[in-house]
């Protein structure tokens, strides 16, 4: 596809024209060659003004020729007053173009840094940062369980300034106990192995957490002695370090923070849960010492449908959380091969004692990437009108629950294909004998 001189006016124009949002003045996006031609040129003939509003640049070109390298980088030197930039591709293009590392981290403007796609060069890059973010997302290739091990001078020019730490594939080694995050609240990192996964050290190099999300890695292969120990040593240190009072949301795997030894009640936790992850007796000691307000509990045993209903009757049965409000089951599975007459079953069976106000049952039709489809096929028999009775019987069921939503979904993160809601009625009041 083309780019004439009326293209790069328009893109230009529509940069100038368009409405600030609520945190940055306007925003560039290159998706393609011939719109950083455009670009480019636009910006060096005009007079800077517009140049001046950009503070916002996202970089999807992972294919660039090489005569494309220098207008690029006359783009980016053209926009003095950038604050956010996003990189795709950041492994490729920084390897390619390694000037364009070395203009950008001489820059002190930078409060936010997005990149996607990163490997071992966008992470040095980033270690020679010279701007103060305040907040910095890395994500590894997808579909890639590679991991990354730094201590905290990673970050060390923005310790004092960074609020949201998302590095999902790095391994933060913080038992030095030398820098420290002071305004982060958000951090979402991962491990390897018990040695560097010390609650005391996450305490001080993040002492006023709100939001602690762990990345799902296998369980580390040690002897469950071994990992009793390094339990007491967390539950030592938690009690120990001060810090995490205002922790209110926490994601990670069940087995991962019975080894934290986290004490702390929360208001949301999140829990993904894999195949016979209910049945073990560690979740229970996690819910009880996090006490949470709202449950989300993730079963990703998708091969099996019936297995995860199953899995209802296991976790459910012991579990008393006192001040439980709002529980959310999440069911990742073939849908095209549910039985619904034994899914109700189990579920009005194992709901039954249920102690919150709120359900909510969400099912995703996982298709296992052997067999994806192009367009994943809508059951033909599980109807409407079955998932309407379904949340009716289980409103009714559940005595202690006063609404009840049930949702269908293709795949996770789409909108809901279909959702069903039944709230209890409020008790009429009785009349008086004559």
């Amino acid at each position: 596809m083309s780019h004439g001189p009326q293209d790069a006016i328009a893109i230009a124009t529509q940069v100038q024209a368009a409405p600030a949002p609520a945190y940055h003045n306007s925003t560039v996006t290159v998706r393609t060659q011939g719109e950083l031609a455009w670009l480019a040129a636009y910006f060096r003939a005009e007079d800077g003004h517009l140049a001046h509003s950009v503070d916002s640049l996202i970089l999807h070109v992972p294919f660039l020729m090489p005569r494309s390298y220098q207008l690029l980088l006359q783009l980016i030197r053209r926009l003095t007053h950038l604050t956010r930039l996003r990189i795709f591709h950041s492994e490729l293009l920084l390897s390619r173009l390694p000037v364009l590392g070395d203009h950008i981290v001489n820059r002190t403007s930078l409060t936010e840094l997005k990149l996607d796609h990163a490997g071992t060069i966008s992470y040095r890059f980033v270690a020679r940062l010279r701007s103060r973010l305040v907040s910095i997302h890395v994500h590894g290739f997808p579909g890639t369980s590679s991991l990354w091990i730094f201590t905290a001078a990673l970050l060390q020019p923005s310790a004092a300034t960074l609020q949201e730490i998302n590095m999902p594939n790095v391994v933060l080694d913080l038992r030095a106990r030398t820098i420290r995050f002071p305004q982060a609240r958000t951090v979402h990192i991962t491990y390897d192995c018990l040695a560097v996964f010390d609650l005391g050290a996450y305490k001080f190099a993040f002492p006023n957490l709100r939001h602690f999300r762990l990345s799902v890695t296998p369980a580390p292969s040690r002897l469950l002695a071994d990992q009793e120990m390094f339990r007491r040593r967390n539950l030592l240190a938690g009690l120990s370090e001060r810090g995490w009072e205002d922790l209110n949301r926490v994601y990670a795997p069940p087995h991962a923070l019975w080894l934290l030894g986290l004490l702390t009640p929360v208001d949301m936790l999140s829990l993904p849960i894999g195949l016979g992850g209910a049945a073990d007796q560690r979740l229970f000691d996690v819910l009880a010492a996090l006490n949470p307000t709202h449950l989300q509990l993730q079963f990703q045993n998708t091969e099996d449908a019936r297995a995860v209903v199953r899995d209802f009757g296991t976790l459910l049965e012991p579990l008393r959380v006192p001040r439980l409000h709002t529980l959310m089951l999440d069911c990742y599975l073939p849908l095209v091969q549910l039985f619904l007459k034994q899914l109700l079953a189990d579920l009005v069976c194992n709901l039954a004692a249920l102690h919150c106000e709120e359900l909510t049952v969400r099912f995703f039709e996982h298709v296992p990437a052997a067999h994806q489809r192009p367009a994943p096929m809508r059951p033909t028999y599980v109807t409407n009108v079955k998932w309407d009775a379904l949340t009716l019987i289980l409103l009714g069921t559940c005595a202690r629950v006063k609404r009840v939503v049930v949702m269908v979904s293709t795949m996770h993160g789409s909108p809901p294909m279909a959702v069903y809601t039944a709230n209890a009625l409020p008790p009429q009041p009785q009349l008086a004998d004559a």
